[in-house]
C-alpha cells in the first residue's frame, strides 16, 4: 500500500463497554479555554492526532515499469497514472522524483481523478526546499477547488485545514468550520476530529462540549486508525473527568467518572472508590470502594488509594474484614512512594 508522505498529512490542529451517553445529561459547565490551552495533553493531542491517508494503491513492479507506463498512457488509465505518481512521490520501486510525480498527477487529474487533483494541489503547496519546484498557491487552490466540484470529501477537509491555519487561503475559522462540516456530511471520518477540536476550543464557533464529545465518539467508532482512536479516548476521558469534577449533581458526577474510567483514565478510579465509600451518587458500599481502590493501585500505583486501603483494613467498616497485616503493607507501600499519611499510619501501627 502507498501512503501519503509525512509532508502531506492532514494535521489535526486542535485537538462505550460504555454507559449510554444518551442517558446522561451533559452539563452546561464548560472548562475555561485557558485550562485546555495550558494542558500538556492538549498539545500532544494537537500534534499526534493526524491521519496518513491511504489511497489503497498497489505499486507496480520495477520490472517492465516503462512498458506499463506506456500502456497506461495509451489506455487513459487515470488510476494507474495516480499509482505511478505516488511511486515517484515516495520513491517506491523507483527513484523519488517530484517532477515526475507532478507530471503523472497532472495526467491523472486531467482525466478526472479527484484524488490526483488533491495530491497535485498538495504537491504545489510544498516548500521549494522539499520539492525542488516553485510553490504555486494559485494552482493549489485551482486543483483543490476542482476536486470540491467533484465532491471529494478530502478536498473539503484540506481547504478547511488551510483556512483554519491561514495557509494558502486567508485565515477564516468560520469558513473552515463550514468546510469541515461539508466533509463530515460526505462521510469523511477525519473531519470529525477537526470539528471536535473547533467545538472544544471555540474556534470559529461557540464552545460546545456536547458537540465535541459527539464528534470524538463518532471518530472513535468509525476510524480504523488505532492511533486516532486512542487519542480520541484520551480526550474523551479528560473531558468527562473535568466535567465530573465541576458538576454538583452526584449521580451525574459518578456516571461521568465512570465514563472517564471506561475511556482509559485510570485516575478516575480513586474518585469512583471515594463515591462508593461516601455513598455519594451511588449506594454506600465499602467492599465496592475497596475493589476500586485496589484497581487504582494496580493501574497506576495510586498512593492515595494505598492509604485508603490501609484505613479500610484497619477500621474494617461494613463488610470489610479487619486485616492488620494488609493495612501495614498498604501503609508501608504508600510511605515508600512518598505518602505522608501512609508514613504517619505506619509509625502509629508500630
Amino acid at each position: 500500500m502507498i501512503k501519503i508522505s509525512k509532508y502531506l498529512v492532514f494535521i489535526f490542529s486542535f485537538c462505550f463497554p460504555l454507559l449510554s451517553v444518551a442517558q446522561i445529561k451533559i452539563p452546561v459547565v464548560q472548562p475555561t479555554r485557558q485550562q485546555f490551552q495550558e494542558s500538556s495533553e492538549v498539545v500532544n493531542f494537537n500534534q499526534s492526532l493526524f491521519s496518513e491517508d491511504d489511497l489503497g494503491l498497489t505499486p507496480y513492479s520495477t520490472v517492465g515499469l516503462d512498458d506499463k507506463k506506456a500502456e497506461l498512457l495509451a489506455n487513459d488509465d487515470s488510476l494507474g497514472m495516480l499509482t505511478v505518481a505516488m511511486m515517484y512521490l515516495h520513491g517506491v520501486n523507483t527513484e523519488q522524483d517530484y517532477k515526475q510525480a507532478r507530471e503523472w498527477l497532472l495526467a491523472s487529474s486531467k482525466l478526472g481523478s479527484s484524488d490526483a487533483m488533491i495530491q497535485l494541489a498538495l504537491l504545489y503547496s510544498l516548500d521549494e526546499k522539499i520539492s525542488k519546484m516553485k510553490a504555486r498557491e494559485d494552482l493549489t487552490r485551482k486543483w483543490l477547488e476542482e476536486a470540491v466540484r467533484l465532491k471529494n470529501s478530502k478536498a473539503y477537509l484540506e481547504i478547511g485545514r488551510m483556512m483554519e491555519t491561514g495557509n494558502i487561503y486567508d485565515l477564516n475559522t468560520e469558513k473552515a468550520l463550514k468546510f469541515y462540516q461539508l466533509a463530515a456530511q460526505a462521510g469523511n471520518i477525519n473531519s470529525y476530529a477537526k470539528l471536535a477540536s473547533m467545538y472544544l476550543f471555540g474556534r470559529g464557533v461557540k464552545q460546545d462540549l456536547r458537540k465535541a464529545i459527539s464528534y470524538l465518539r463518532r471518530l472513535k467508532k468509525e476510524s480504523d486508525n488505532k492511533s486516532i482512536k486512542g487519542q480520541a479516548d484520551i480526550y474523551l476521558a479528560q473531558i468527562y473527568f473535568d466535567l465530573a469534577f465541576q458538576v454538583k449533581n452526584k449521580k451525574t458526577k459518578f456516571s461521568l467518572y465512570q465514563l472517564s474510567w471506561d475511556h482509559g483514565n485510570k485516575q478516575a478510579g480513586d474518585a469512583i472508590a471515594d463515591m462508593y465509600y461516601e455513598g455519594a451518587g451511588v449506594k454506600k458500599d465499602y467492599l465496592k470502594a475497596l475493589e476500586w481502590y485496589e484497581r487504582s493501585v494496580k493501574s497506576f500505583e495510586s498512593v492515595y488509594a494505598m492509604e485508603k486501603l490501609g484505613f479500610l483494613y484497619l477500621k474494617a467498616p461494613g463488610d470489610v474484614p479487619r486485616d492488620y497485616k494488609k493495612a501495614m503493607e498498604y501503609f508501608e507501600n504508600a510511605a515508600r512512594l512518598g505518602g505522608v499519611k501512609g508514613a504517619h499510619m505506619l509509625g502509629y501501627m508500630y
